[in-house]
C-alpha cells in the first residue's frame, strides 16, 4: 500500500475479489499503525481449505511439541501424515505467499516444514529465500530454517536462533559472525538474544537428569 500523491492510493499484490475496504484521510500529527498481518481475502474455496487443513496441522504439532512428557512416536507421524499435503501445496504454488495464503497460514507452512527431515528442509529453503526477498515470506521465519539446516550440516549459524541444552541451560550453536549477531537477529525481526536465550533455558530445565 503506498501513497502516490496526496489524493491516491495504490494497493498492489491483490488476487481475487479486492476487499470493501474503507480509507479515512487523517492529519499528519495523529498516530496510526497499520498491521502488517492482515488475513488474506483471496476466497478461493480451495485457498480457504488450504488455510485451515495447515492450522489444524500445526496446532496438532505444536500440542504434541508442548506436552511435558513428549511422545517421539506421535511427533513423527504427524510429520509423516502432513509431508504429502506440504509438498502437495508446494508443487502447485511454490512457497505458499503472504498476499494468497495470509501470514498466518504462511507461517503455519513454515513451521511444519521446520521439522521434516532434512532433505525436505533443503528443498524448501531456496524457494522461502526468494518468498523472502519479494516480501511473501516471513525474514524472522527464513533466519530459523537456515539457521537449523546450518546447524544441521556442522556449520556456524548466522542468527543465533539455534541452541543446545547443558547443565539445565541453552547454549548457543557456533554463530558466524558474534560481533553483528544481535543487529541481525533486530533487522530479520528475530528477539533478542538475551530473551531468546531465557525462554530456552526454561525448556531446558524441564528436561530429565
Amino acid at each position: 500500500m503506498t501513497l502516490t500523491d496526496e489524493d491516491h492510493l495504490l494497493i498492489a499484490f491483490f488476487h481475487g475479489m479486492v476487499p470493501d475496504w474503507r480509507f479515512e484521510r487523517i492529519s499528519s500529527e495523529k498516530q496510526t499503525a497499520v498491521d502488517r498481518n492482515w488475513p488474506a481475502y483471496v476466497s478461493d474455496p480451495e485457498i480457504v481449505s488450504i488455510r485451515h487443513q495447515l492450522r489444524s496441522m500445526a496446532e496438532a504439532d505444536k500440542q504434541a511439541r508442548e506436552r511435558k512428557i513428549i511422545d517421539q512416536n506421535e511427533i513423527n507421524r504427524l510429520s509423516d501424515e502432513s509431508r504429502p499435503f506440504l509438498d502437495q501445496i508446494y508443487s502447485v504454488y511454490g512457497w505458499p505467499k503472504i498476499s494468497i495464503f495470509g501470514a498466518p497460514a504462511t507461517e503455519d507452512y513454515w513451521l511444519l516444514v521446520q521439522h521434516q527431515p532434512l532433505a525436505f528442509q533443503e528443498q524448501m529453503l531456496p524457494a522461502m529465500k526468494s518468498a523472502v526477498d519479494t516480501g511473501e515470506a516471513a525474514n524472522r521465519d527464513y533466519a530459523y530454517l537456515f539457521d537449523r539446516l546450518q546447524v544441521e550440516h556442522g556449520k556456524p549459524q548466522h542468527w543465533g536462533t539455534q541452541s543446545h541444552c547443558e547443565h539445565k541451560r541453552a547454549v548457543l550453536y557456533d554463530v558466524d559472525d558474534p560481533k553483528c549477531l544481535e543487529q541481525d537477529r533486530k533487522e530479520a525481526g528475530v528477539e533478542a538474544l538475551v530473551e531468546a536465550l531465557r525462554a530456552a533455558s526454561s525448556m531446558c530445565e524441564l528436561l530429565p537428569e
